[in-house]
């Protein structure tokens, strides 16, 4: 896939979060994606991802991740980005790593040196796992 397309795939995904629009950023998911939060709980699937997207929409308040930088490495997309919340734990600097397969994201990973609250934990505890069962291609750490 050209490296544009899989910046744009990324990007409009980022901006569907942002712009709480649920059914364009779950169109956008794979349907064997893992999501990996920053404190490595992950949810594995469509639909359970779906289902973590539509509750962090639905939570009262903002949180907006504002895209700083966007690069590739081989087959990834490296986001750099300022997350702004409601919630002062959820706010700072992120790294997000995402895998397409097809044109749809397979694999997306968060990195902070913060490290909040499990995402996943928060808003989907009964589909997330603990640990690296599903840690997604290569298993690496951003540099």
């Amino acid at each position: 896939m050209m490296s544009f397309r899989a910046k744009r795939i990324a990007r409009d995904f980022i901006q569907a979060l942002n712009d709480k629009d649920d059914d364009r950023a779950i169109e956008m998911l794979d349907h064997g994606i893992t999501y990996v939060d920053s404190r490595g709980v992950t949810v594995v699937g469509r639909d359970h991802v779906a289902e973590l997207i539509r509750r962090l929409s639905s939570i009262s308040g903002h949180y907006v991740q504002t895209v700083e930088e966007i690069s590739m490495r081989a087959d990834e997309v490296l986001i750099s980005a300022i997350v702004d919340a409601s919630e002062k734990e959820f706010t700072g600097k992120v790294l997000i790593r995402v895998v397409l397969n097809s044109g749809k994201i397979a694999f997306y990973q968060s990195y902070r040196a913060d490290v909040p609250l499990s995402m996943a934990m928060l808003l989907v505890p009964e589909l997330a796992r603990r640990g690296s069962e599903e840690n997604g291609p290569a298993n690496a750490v951003l540099d």
